[in-house]
């Protein structure tokens, strides 16, 4: 899976997990180089999460890799929002996983 954003070029989106379980969603250029992880674990939150959910990370130099990533059509954002210390982390699910 892989969709365009505005400053990086091609995103490709690959799984994985945390060491707890929890899904982890990373992204890589198409050179295959990290550029942004666009989860958080949470996982005291993690109860809320159902299957193919993640905390989504939108805020600090995330906001608009996080943007372009919704636009895509390739995540849905729930309606559960959680608070994590100052900022809000909305829950997300990936559509095709």
């Amino acid at each position: 899976m892989e969709f365009k954003t505005s400053s990086f070029g091609v995103a490709r989106v690959k799984t994985s997990q945390y060491s707890d379980g929890n899904l982890a969603i990373l992204l890589e250029d198409e050179f295959g180089s990290p550029l942004s992880r666009l989860s958080v674990n949470m996982p005291d939150s993690a109860y809320l999460l159902n299957e193919n959910q993640f905390f989504a990370k939108t805020y600090s130099e995330n906001e608009e890799i996080a943007q372009d990533a919704l636009a895509s059509g390739l995540f849905r954002q729930t309606n559960t929002i959680v608070k994590n210390g100052w900022v809000s982390c909305p829950v997300w699910e990936i559509l095709t996983p």
